[in-house]
């Protein structure tokens, strides 16, 4: 079930049931509306008033039963499906950057403290109300409590079961680009030194400000090229801390968005897939990066310690110190550590690996040993 399709088993053709949208606003009182926690409020209560009567609209059709198993992926879809239907067999998988009040402030540059308070009473009844607490790493669910310490009453003696996400790459490449894909390949093809890339938003939680700075004290020692694709409201400060790092003449930058099928496509033709994220919970683009080759360099924190656990990529803390990165350059053979990472990828985080984990979570809960 998804806000504008259900998919049904056996079914080729997907059922369309359109979750209400909202009420137009007029531009100039919404920006304004925008710097009110009462304002939020009121426009997430809208929210779940539309959820709570889209899942009554299917229920008519479905016919929702206790001996369903209901996995959920948002608080909201969570929160009020349970409501309406207090059934045992329910989940929630936890994918937020942080809390909700956290994720929100990354694209927003202002304190709501109404809004927060909220938010974080909201979402202490969906962990409370699902029988099972998911996250798609144990790092999620460190982010989550890093990010708002007062959640940590309600989890810190919660089980919860760990969901990695999953990916399996392609056997066959694209054969036409557009234009914007082109002009990367052909920038890269005979560019002979190590070449990274950054796929991301580009908001506070991510960090990608933050890697020229680093990327800086490499090309002290090493030709290089950067190839970045993404945009936001950081777009700005990197820019200039590009400029500022002299690395114009290196990055290679792709604000406009590129089907999914391109982005793969230069993760098969780039070395290093650098991310300095301030919080992460399962970065997908790591994951995809690795299974086309790319060797992982990222912060510490959240679910990116669970990717690189084997030589197969670098932690970086310090910024404006590349020696971590000379050594391990240095001692590794390229071609080896991209295979090692397409393998680890393969095993742990593939599509299979994916599907497996919530079929024997879900075999469980029917069974009532959870």
């Amino acid at each position: 079930v998804f806000s504008d399709i259900v998919i049904e088993p056996g079914i080729k053709d997907v059922n369309y049931e359109k979750l209400k949208p909202n009420m137009r606003q007029n531009s100039s009182l919404r920006r304004v509306l925008s710097h009110f926690g009462l304002a939020w409020v009121c426009k997430h209560y809208n929210y779940r008033r539309r959820i709570r009567a889209y899942f009554e609209k299917l229920d008519s059709k479905y016919k929702f039963s206790e001996n369903d198993v209901y996995i959920f992926h948002d608080i909201e879809s969570a929160n009020e499906f349970i409501r309406i239907f207090p059934f045992q067999n329910t989940m929630l998988v936890y994918h937020q950057q942080g809390s909700l009040y956290n994720e929100w402030k990354s694209f927003n540059s202002y304190e709501l403290g109404l809004f927060q308070r909220y938010l974080n009473r909201y979402s202490v009844e969906a962990y409370n109300s699902a029988a099972v607490l998911g996250f798609p790493s144990f790092g999620a669910k460190e982010s989550l409590l890093e990010s708002e310490p007062d959640l940590k009453k309600s989890l810190r003696e919660r089980e919860i079961a760990v969901l990695y996400n999953g990916f399996t790459r392609a056997n066959d490449y694209l054969k036409n680009y557009s234009k914007d894909l082109d002009s990367i390949i052909a920038e890269l093809q005979n560019f002979e030194g190590i070449v990274f890339c950054t796929v991301s938003a580009l908001n506070e939680a991510k960090g990608v400000e933050r890697i020229p700075q680093y990327l800086a004290q490499i090309k002290r020692q090493h030709s290089l090229k950067w190839v970045i694709v993404g945009n936001g409201i950081k777009a700005e400060e990197l820019q200039t801390e590009i400029a500022k790092n002299g690395l114009s003449e290196n990055t290679i930058w792709q604000k406009a968005p590129l089907p999914h099928d391109e982005i793969l496509r230069i993760f098969l033709i780039t070395d290093f897939y650098i991310m300095f994220h301030k919080f992460s919970i399962f970065d997908y683009s790591t994951i995809e990066a690795m299974a086309y080759g790319n060797i992982p360099i990222l912060t510490p924190v959240g679910g990116n310690k669970e990717v690189i656990f084997d030589n197969n990529g670098l932690f970086v803390e310090e910024f404006n110190n590349s020696d971590g990165f000379e050594n391990y350059f240095s001692s590794i053979d390229i071609p080896s550590i991209k295979r090692r990472n397409q393998e680890i990828q393969e095993t742990r985080f593939s599509n299979f690996a994916f599907l497996k984990r919530y079929s024997d979570l879900i075999l469980q809960m029917r069974g009532g040993k959870i």
